[in-house]
């Protein structure tokens, strides 16, 4: 089973159908919320702490270290500054770099970030040197020497950030053309006693095996390159129309040699109008089963579509799709059928007692393991949200 590297997938508890529910465990974190990086600098600073710190600060040390009150007045600058160079450097040399900074920013008080300096921008004013090169392609590079052996072009797509702001930001060439770029990582298929279309010469009959390389572009075309053939393209097919927030946005997932392509094509005019989820041959790139996303219950909040950016994740039997709708949903492999719908647009009782709501999914996909489901909620680009749910696998 090939998927997403944003995906990771356990091996399932039982060949039985896996319905995910949500549950909340009394001990075991069922819903967490995500609220940035205070929080992950308070775990991470604690775990250093009790670990490296906790002995020294203790008030029977007779190493008179300040406790952790006097520590709590101090800009955590400071102590930072004091483990890297100051009378704690021997101390501060046996942490790593980021245990250094996360316990001192959960020791001392908050203060404005320390940025890096930063060197090596372009002059003012100054252009990209006009080339025949796009940078919408895929490539292979010699793992020994970092040279290239191959790339592929599929648009032409030399689009940035800069391109349709007023003057063109100042950093956009001259032939931009459309943002249909990839934007997410290839998978790599392998197909066994596989005919691969258009990928054999003569008359030669075609291998028993063969790798294929499937992309999926945000112009709504997933396309199989043939990897051992310098990217030959093999079969390109067009699932939707593409645009900027179109097409195959973060990702696929593959089980053996169907390949699980999301559709995008966000239209903000229009909510319900993108959206669902595609089963393709990766051999031949051959539509198997299309399920068209549901009427969206959603409609008349900001942010809510039918769009399905998020990267799906699979597991024998089952893929899974999220939506900017608010779902998440539970697909069966063999006809694109809903098995499981769960609504996360809502408020939460979180197990930290921090007010938690869901909302769109995008960006990331669900982690599967060990009989359970991870997720996160919530997209401030639609329906804005803040929780992590955790589902569990019942037999059904």
């Amino acid at each position: 089973m090939t998927s997403m590297p944003s995906c990771s997938i356990g091996k399932p508890r039982s060949t039985a159908l896996l319905v995910p529910r949500l549950v909340i465990l009394p001990i075991k974190v069922a819903i967490l919320i995500t609220t940035g990086a205070g929080l992950c600098h308070a775990q991470e600073g604690t775990a250093v702490f009790l670990r490296s710190c906790v002995r020294r600060h203790s008030p029977n040390n007779d190493a008179h270290a300040p406790m952790l009150e006097e520590m709590a007045k101090t800009p955590w600058q400071d102590i930072l500054k004091t483990l890297e160079s100051g009378s704690m450097k021997a101390q501060g040399a046996a942490l790593s770099v980021d245990d250094r900074r996360a316990v001192a920013r959960y020791l001392g008080a908050s203060g404005p970030a320390i940025l890096p300096e930063m060197s090596g921008f372009c002059a003012t004013g100054a252009r990209p040197a006009k080339t025949a090169m796009s940078w919408n392609g895929w490539g292979v590079d010699d793992w020994k020497t970092g040279a290239i052996r191959w790339s592929k072009q599929a648009m032409s797509d030399m689009f940035n950030w800069d391109c349709g702001q007023p003057n063109n930001g100042g950093n956009c060439p001259d032939n931009p053309g459309d943002d249909v770029d990839f934007g997410s990582s290839a998978i790599l298929v392998h197909l066994e006693n596989a005919h691969l279309e258009n990928a054999h010469l003569g008359n030669a009959p075609p291998p028993n095996s063969r790798d294929i390389l499937v992309a999926g572009q945000k112009a709504g075309v997933v396309y199989g390159f043939d990897p051992d053939r310098n990217g030959e393209i093999v079969w390109q097919t067009r699932i939707g129309k593409g645009c900027k927030l179109g097409g195959i946005l973060w990702g696929m997932a593959a089980q053996e040699r169907t390949v699980f392509a999301p559709l995008s094509d966000l239209n903000r005019a229009d909510p319900a109008a993108g959206g669902g989820l595609f089963a393709l041959d990766a051999a031949s790139g051959k539509v198997l089963w299309h399920a068209a996303p549901p009427k969206p219950s959603c409609l008349g909040q900001r942010g809510c579509a039918t769009a399905q950016m998020a990267p799906p994740s699979a597991i024998p039997g089952i893929v899974f799709s999220a939506s900017m709708d608010g779902h998440i949903r539970a697909f069966r492999m063999a006809d694109g059928k809903i098995v499981w719908d769960y609504d996360a647009a809502h408020d939460f009782s979180t197990v930290n007692r921090i007010p938690a709501k869901g909302g769109s999914f995008s960006a990331t996909g669900p982690t599967i393991v060990d009989g359970m489901l991870y997720t996160t909620s919530g997209y401030p680009q639609g329906m804005p949200g803040n929780v992590r749910l955790a589902f569990e696998t019942a037999q059904r």
